[in-house]
């Protein structure tokens, strides 16, 4: 069999027949709370066995709390110098060599290096106490039962037979009594800690299984609520984003209605001060306006009146016994009123609408006008321009004024500030007098050719044939020149007058034609515009309603999430309660048990 040393665990595992396994972990669990709950005789079983071997480090005092650290590796060098003499632990090389020698040993715990990085704080002393404590009753152990002096002797991991006549030889009464009182009270601890360690085991895995079970329950009760809270909680961020969206778009909306209102105050104004400019244009239509809203004030009155006396005939009524179809007459005769009174608001509204429209359509005309105007001058300087470049006779062009327009005129003659008629007469005086002084000129030049002949003829009949022939040819090319040259003269001239007049009468009807169709365009753009401004309105404020309602709605599912949210809160804090009230009382169970067993 091999020594205790070599394994420890062996020793128990034989007497009880349970796996190593299963010894150590009980070993370790009963070593540790046995060890904790006597850290005095720890004191005193690390004191003993140091003063059997002659080493006092220091008092029971000191060692029960926190001794020096020079002290700690005074003892650790004298207990592992036992077992090897070259054993060497310093400050520097402790968080190394201390584990190695317990971890030789068997050591049933881990030796953390944590515990070792200050061996001698309040929170780590326990720990190395505890150990020290083991590693000395160890070393008691197999020195009074395998008879080892531990005396200066390099002590290794041996495998020591125990033989059948083996003994542990006792120096003291002592010792034996110690060693004696030792091993029963550990036995007797560890039989009691392993029967009240089954039950306490077995009821505290009951009561944690069922503890886990309606846990895990409350747990997925509470997961499908918090599903069902995160969906709402998505669905409310859904709405909340669609909300931002909405009041961004109202924005722009308020923004763009705004705009619109402005231009549409603009408009206004403008037609406005059209009507206020053109307004003797439209005067029938005023006077027919101011008379239509006297007649509309007048039916007014008269419906006021009326309605007064409708109820005083109805007290009438209610008082006395009076002929119900006369009544009814009288009421039929006053829906009549009321329908021709909205009828007049209406043709009213309407006039109202034109005069704006026709103002507009107006000022339009007034501007094609003004250009037609302008272009006219133009054709007139370029008309003297041309006749004064082809060397004609201008005179008469430059003595006639350019037309001045008049864009306020109401008639023809009135924009033109002359009739058409004096001015087409006055152009075509003009024109054909231009053509008689082209005719004279024309009929005094061929007079001249003629006498140029007969000098020619005379001189031809002095001069030599061949000079004759080229003086009449040179002369018949220059009259043909020349009654080509006034043949064109004539004819651009003739086409000049026609063009003028042709393009002051398309001018004239254009001018119409364009004022008409600007004044119809001008109408339906304006109540285009009314209509969507209109629409606009109306969407706004269907718009702001909804939103206004999704927004009360959204606020009402937040206040419901939140309520659900902090009563899941509570919930979930009082099971959390309950879980830790439960522990404690199990936790403080198994105390009261340990306590009543040691």
């Amino acid at each position: 069999m091999d020594s205790i040393l070599s394994n420890p665990r062996n020793v128990k595992a034989a007497v009880t027949g349970e796996p190593a396994s299963s010894v150590t972990r009980t070993m370790q669990q009963s070593v540790m709370k046995s060890s904790i709950a006597n850290k005095k005789e720890c004191v005193q079983c690390i004191l003993a066995f140091l003063g059997t071997k002659g080493f006092q480090p220091c008092s029971a005092k000191d060692l029960l709390r926190s001794p020096p650290l020079q002290t700690l590796l005074d003892i650790w060098n004298f207990l592992f110098r036992l077992l090897d003499p070259s054993a060497n632990v310093t400050k520097d090389n402790m968080v190394v060599e201390v584990p190695k020698f317990f971890k030789e040993f068997a050591y049933p715990h881990i030796m953390k290096t944590s515990n070792l990085r200050t061996p001698t704080a309040d929170h780590q002393w326990e720990s190395n106490l505890i150990a020290l404590s083991w590693l000395c009753k160890l070393l008691l152990y197999e020195q009074e039962c395998f008879g080892k002096s531990f005396d200066n002797v390099a002590v290794k991991r041996q495998h020591l037979p125990m033989g059948i006549n083996a003994q542990a030889t006792i120096s003291t009464s002592a010792v034996d009594h110690f060693v004696t009182e030792q091993a029963r009270k550990h036995f007797n601890l560890y039989v009691r800690g392993e029967e009240n360690s089954v039950e306490l085991m077995a009821d505290f895995q009951s009561a944690i299984s069922d503890l886990i079970l309606s846990t895990q329950d409350s747990v997925d009760k509470k997961m499908i609520e918090l599903e069902v809270v995160r969906d709402k909680a998505l669905s409310l961020q859904d709405e909340l984003e669609n909300y931002s969206r909405t009041k961004e778009w109202m924005k722009t909306a308020k923004a763009e209605l705004q705009r619109i209102e402005e231009l549409t105050a603009s408009i206004r104004g403008s037609c406005l001060h059209a009507v206020s400019d053109l307004g003797y244009v439209h005067k029938p239509q005023v006077e027919a306006l101011k008379s239509h809203n006297h007649t509309l004030r007048e039916e007014e009155a008269a419906l006021s009146l009326q309605e007064e006396q409708n109820r005083e005939l109805e007290r009438i009524i209610e008082k006395q016994d009076i002929n119900k179809n006369a009544v009814i007459e009288l009421n039929q005769a006053i829906r009549k009123l009321k329908a021709h009174i909205s009828d007049s608001n209406r043709r009213i509204k309407e006039l109202q609408h034109e005069i704006v429209i026709g103002g507009t359509k107006t000022q339009l005309a007034e501007d094609q006008v003004m250009r037609a105007g302008s272009a006219l001058e133009s054709l007139h300087e370029s008309m003297k321009n041309i006749l004064a470049n082809k060397g004609q006779y201008a005179e008469a062009w430059h003595s006639l004024e350019p037309l001045k327009i008049n864009c306020k005129g109401t008639h023809t003659s009135d924009i033109l500030g002359v009739p058409p008629s004096a001015y087409s007469n006055v152009v075509d005086e003009m024109i054909n007098r231009d053509r008689d002084m082209l005719r004279m000129s024309r009929d005094t030049r061929t007079a001249l050719e003629l006498s140029n002949q007969e000098l020619e003829s005379l001189y031809n009949s002095i001069a030599k044939e061949i000079s004759d022939t080229l003086r009449k040819v040179s002369s018949l090319f220059q009259t043909q020149l020349r009654e080509e040259k006034d043949s064109a003269l004539q004819a651009e001239a003739t086409n000049v007058a026609n063009s003028i007049r042709a393009t002051k009468m398309e001018e004239l009807v254009g001018t119409c034609v364009v004022y008409n169709i600007l004044k119809e365009r001008a109408k339906s753009e304006l109540a285009g515009i009314q209509e969507a401004v209109a629409e606009a309105q109306n969407r706004l404020r269907e718009q702001e309603s909804q939103a206004q309602t999704k927004w009360q709605e959204t606020v009402n599912k937040l206040k419901e999430a939140y309520t659900t949210a902090r009563n899941t809160k509570q919930e979930n804090r009082e099971m959390l309660q309950d879980l830790i009230d439960t522990e404690n009382r199990i936790l403080q169970e198994n105390k009261s048990r340990q306590q009543n067993t040691a």
